[in-house]
């Protein structure tokens, strides 16, 4: 039996690009909050598009080192199903946020090879999910949302209990490949869905999906 390929859309702000998504029937759409990034939302903002997203679709929180005031603002004034820790969380504070929110938590790592996923395990006992992501240029402000790759041939082999998402400079043109080489199961995308940063593009989002899927 064939099996279904699981999609997140990342770093949405306009309702255009959340409607195209939900008609995909993706599984996940994350949002972002972090000055640094070009998607990043405004509470206000976020609250109103939360409110098109339906209870099938799991809404992601995409956060770099929040501060525990910063997660009880969010928890309490937006809506969210889930957290992405995208920082330096150690997994020790990632099991505090666990303990105390008890959220779903995907815990997001860089990969430049095999070493750099070798601690994952550390996280097991507080996260639903891991996301491999690449490592960001030596010039960028933000974690994720580069539009990089990394060598996907590292996962191939990669063996773990928990879930995990493949990210990275993830476009249509090469989701295929991407899902072929690393056996990834789920995938993320951001910028590769973009018609410029931070600008989501129906065409792209369709076509990611589709090339997903085939």
């Amino acid at each position: 039996m064939k099996y279904k390929i699981g999609i997140k859309i990342c770093g949405l702000k306009e309702q255009y690009a959340i409607e195209s998504s939900v008609e995909n029937a993706v599984d996940m759409l994350g949002f972002v909050f972090y000055e640094d990034s070009p998607r990043n939302l405004d509470f206000s903002l976020a609250k109103k598009l939360f409110t098109i997203v339906p209870n099938n679709i799991s809404s992601v929180a995409l956060l770099v080192n929040p501060t525990d005031d910063y997660l009880k603002k969010i928890i309490n004034e937006v809506g969210i199903n889930i957290i992405q820790l995208h920082g330096q969380e150690t997994p020790e504070r990632t099991a505090e946020i666990k303990n105390v929110y008890n959220f779903d938590i995907i815990k997001a790592f860089s990969v430049k090879n095999l070493k750099s996923i070798e601690n994952c395990h550390l996280y097991k006992k507080s996260v639903s999910k891991f996301l491999f992501d690449a490592e960001p240029p030596l010039n960028s402000r933000r974690p994720g949302g580069n539009g990089t790759s990394f060598d996907w041939k590292i996962l191939k082999n990669y063996t773990t209990n928990i879930p995990w998402i493949l990210s990275g400079g993830l476009n249509p043109d090469n989701i295929k490949k991407a899902i072929e080489v690393s056996g990834a199961n789920f995938v993320d995308v951001s910028s590769g869905v973009e018609s410029e940063s931070g600008i989501k593009d129906i065409d792209l989002i369709n076509k990611f999906v589709k090339h997903a899927r085939q």
